[in-house]
């Protein structure tokens, strides 16, 4: 071998043995993550059974924090005065924030909540219930997505720049 060869391959075995030390000198990458999240999507949420076992899955695949949905398509899945529950939680006394922390916590589980405040719908069928802020608003409807709705542009959601919202 030429000095050249030498010199870049001793260069490259320098550099990956410094690069190895680096890595194993921080004990934290070695090992688990500290914060591991699972992503809880509303509908999930819509009764005490499926938040039983998404809780008993999270416990068995050790997550520590979840992070639910709780607004999802301009209704709650939480008591409101301002949003009605979704129609999705057959039982309207059901609070699903209320029951998903204690149960979580008795795990270790932190609860995160995920709140889509501005989209309010994704279908090209209008919500059924009649107190849907798609209804009862419709003036605060982002007008450049109130055309006619069509499979590129069926998202209503709110204009944050109209008083009121």
């Amino acid at each position: 071998m030429d000095s050249t060869i030498t010199k870049i391959y001793l260069r490259a075995t320098v550099s990956v043995a410094l690069l190895f030390s680096i890595i194993t000198a921080f004990p934290y990458q070695r090992g688990e993550f500290d914060s591991r999240y699972l992503w809880v999507v509303r509908n999930s949420l819509t009764n005490k059974s499926d938040i039983d076992k998404m809780i008993e899955f999270a416990t068995l695949n050790r997550f520590n924090n979840i992070l639910v949905q709780v607004r999802g398509r301009g209704d709650a899945y939480y008591k409101s005065e301002l949003v009605q529950k979704s129609n999705l939680i057959n039982d309207k006394e059901f609070d699903p924030l209320a029951y998903v922390i204690p149960k979580a916590k008795e795990k270790g589980i932190r609860v995160h909540a995920w709140v889509n405040t501005y989209l309010l719908w994704s279908s090209r069928i209008m919500p059924i219930q009649e107190n849907h802020i798609l209804r009862t608003n419709p003036e605060w409807i982002d007008q450049k997505t109130n055309k006619k709705i069509n499979i590129l542009n069926e998202m209503k959601k709110f204009n944050g720049g109209k008083n009121g919202i």
